[in-house]
C-alpha cells in the first residue's frame, strides 16, 4: 500500500511574492514561483478562521496521500505564513503545482471544439483520477492468487466532481480541488462521484449518449453510480478512443 509523500515545509521566504488568482467560499489560491517554478497556494479566505484553515490542511493530507500522478496536480509543501489580507495574522497554506488550462467546461465553450477523441479521452483521465482516489489503500485481491487479510478502508471519494473541477490541458484532464473529499470512502460516497461522471460526460455529450451513438460507452454510462467502479469502467472502456 502507497504511503504518499512526506510533508515539505517551504517557508515565506521560499516564496517571498503572492499574486491572487481565485476565490472560493472558503479558501483562497495564490500564484507565487517556487525553486524556479509556477505554484498554487491555497489559504483560508477569512484569516480567522481555524474551520478553514483545517480544511485546507486536510486537503493537504489528501494531496500527500494520493502521490504524484499524472491526473492530479503535484504537491510541492506546505507552511505558515503572514495572510496576504492581514498580515497581523498567520495562516497554513499549501503549495501545489499550478496548472494552467481552463476548466472543461471553459474548454468545451471554446475553438476549436473538442472532437470526440477528444472528449473520450479526457473521460478516461476522469476515471484514471477516480481511480486512483477510489483505490487508495485498497488490496486487489486479483493481484495475488492468495488473497491478502483486509486492509483498513482508506480510499478517497473526490465529493465534488464535476466540470469546473476538471482542467483540460493540451489532450489531458487533471482533477482538482479536494476541499469536500471524504476519507475512508464509502460504497455510497464512490458511486455518488460515478454519478457524477456521468453527468459530466452526458453533458460533453450533448445529452446524446444511446446504444446507436455509442455502444461501447453506453452500458459502461448505464452504471455509473449503481455499483462499477473507475477502474472496471477503465477496463470495459479500452478500446474506447
Amino acid at each position: 500500500m502507497a504511503t504518499g509523500l512526506p510533508v515539505n515545509p517551504i517557508a515565506q521566504t521560499d516564496v517571498p511574492n503572492l499574486t491572487e488568482f481565485n476565490r472560493g467560499l472558503n479558501g483562497i489560491v495564490y500564484t507565487g514561483t517556487y525553486n524556479g517554478s509556477r505554484v498554487a497556494v491555497k489559504m483560508p479566505l477569512d484569516p480567522s478562521s481555524k474551520a478553514q484553515e483545517d480544511e485546507i490542511k486536510k486537503e493537504a493530507g489528501l494531496i500527500r496521500r494520493i502521490g504524484r500522478s499524472t491526473f492530479f496536480a503535484d504537491y510541492k509543501g506546505e507552511g505558515v505564513r503572514p495572510h496576504p489580507s492581514d498580515t497581523s495574522k498567520t495562516c497554513f497554506a499549501l503549495y501545489i503545482e499550478f496548472l494552467e488550462g481552463p476548466t472543461l467546461k471553459e474548454r468545451k465553450g471554446a475553438t476549436p471544439a473538442l472532437t470526440v477523441p477528444q472528449k473520450r479521452k479526457i473521460l478516461k483521465d476522469c476515471l484514471g483520477a477516480l481511480a486512483k482516489l477510489h483505490s487508495l489503500g485498497i488490496h486487489d485481491a486479483v493481484d495475488s492468487l492468495t488473497p491478502p487479510p483486509p486492509a483498513p478502508n482508506t480510499s478517497i471519494a473526490h465529493g465534488d466532481f464535476h466540470y469546473k473541477n476538471v482542467l483540460v490541458i493540451g489532450n489531458d484532464a487533471k482533477v482538482i480541488d479536494f476541499g469536500k473529499a471524504k476519507e475512508n470512502a464509502t460504497d455510497t460516497n464512490k458511486n455518488f462521484d460515478m454519478f457524477r461522471f456521468s453527468c459530466v460526460a452526458y453533458w460533453l455529450f450533448d445529452y446524446n449518449i444511446t446504444q446507436a451513438s455509442d455502444p461501447v460507452f453506453k452500458p459502461v454510462y448505464d452504471q455509473c453510480g449503481k455499483g462499477i467502479t473507475p477502474s472496471a469502467a477503465l477496463a470495459a472502456l479500452a478500446t474506447w478512443n
